[in-house]
């Protein structure tokens, strides 16, 4: 009994360790983290997750940019 799905807010880098063993486990996971850029993204989530989206701090909801996994900017 696994999940397909976890969503949750506010990822710390303690919790890193734990979403990492979810996502080798199979389940996908949704989770927002607060960084004013991709440069500043701390080291435990670099490379954790397939998209990186960058929201407008102006506008709410409004995407800035969207990187892949590996940080090249998709949009």
């Amino acid at each position: 009994m696994r999940p397909d799905v976890i969503i949750t807010d506010e990822l710390s880098p303690n919790d890193c360790e734990g979403v990492k063993k979810a996502i080798y486990a199979g389940v996908a996971v949704l989770a927002s983290a607060h960084f004013c850029d991709i440069e500043s993204i701390d080291a435990p989530f670099k490379g954790l997750f397939e998209r990186y989206i960058v929201l407008d701090g102006q506008n709410i909801g409004e995407i800035k940019r969207i990187y892949d996994g590996m940080g090249n900017e998709l949009l």
